[in-house]
């Protein structure tokens, strides 16, 4: 089938489920890579834990230097930030939709999933940033 007006033939609708699907999985790669990114990190002082739950032992001077003076456990245990993060992210099915996902928390600085919001730390904001660098180009 011709496209009437450039006279390029118009992608059938199976090429158009398979642009999807390499899009899902481009999404998905993206969302994981993020999340590794993430959990790899620790914030300066903070001895991190995880068994059923994360947890982790956050002094003072940790607090201070945060700059923010959160007293959000999330703030400072990276896995809490990574679950949050992803848990935006793969609500995500566009390209446009995770671009602006990304935007959004590094301009409201916290991760929201319906009623639930997490302050996300310097780091994780880092580390968005750069992805939203690259991505946006």
């Amino acid at each position: 089938m011709m496209d009437r007006k450039n006279n390029s033939p118009k992608p059938s609708f199976r090429d158009m489920l398979h642009a999807e699907a390499s899009i899902q999985a481009e999404l998905l790669s993206l969302q994981q890579a993020i999340d590794k990114s993430l959990r790899r990190l620790t914030l300066h002082g903070v001895r991190e834990y995880s068994s059923p739950v994360h947890y982790a032992i956050v002094p003072f001077s940790a607090i201070a230097a945060s700059g923010a003076f959160c007293l959000s456990a999330g703030y400072y245990v990276q896995n809490s930030q990574a679950d949050a993060v992803t848990a935006v992210l793969a609500r995500k099915k566009t390209a446009t939709d995770f671009l602006g996902a990304i935007e959004a928390m590094l301009n409201d600085r916290c991760a929201s999933v319906g009623r639930d919001s997490t302050p996300l730390n310097g780091e994780t904001l880092r580390v968005l940033r750069s992805f939203y660098d690259k991505l946006a180009g």
